[in-house]
């Protein structure tokens, strides 16, 4: 089990994220995460950004469940958006 951070009127607090009880599948080659009556995985809040960012969550095949990063980006003068360098947080 994970941590979630989140501030409410400046005040941080933290709660239990649950994760991820997978089940593999077709030899091993697909993983999906199991949900019954009593538990199922929380999906992360996308948080605080900034002006111009981006939250990413990534799932793969090889077993990541929502990794987040967050993807910045910059105005140009002709008033168009451009990508930079994502920052992977955990």
């Amino acid at each position: 089990m994970g941590w979630r951070e989140k501030v409410t009127n400046g005040v941080m607090t933290y709660t239990k994220v649950r994760k991820c009880q997978s089940r593999y599948y077709d030899k091993k080659e697909n993983m999906v995460c199991i949900c019954n009556a009593t538990y199922c995985d929380d999906i992360p809040e996308v948080g605080n950004l900034q002006a111009l960012q981006a939250a990413i969550y990534k799932t793969d095949q090889r077993g990541k469940r929502f990794e987040r990063t967050v993807s910045s980006f910059t105005e140009k003068k002709s008033g168009n958006v451009s990508r930079k360098r994502g920052v992977i947080c955990s």
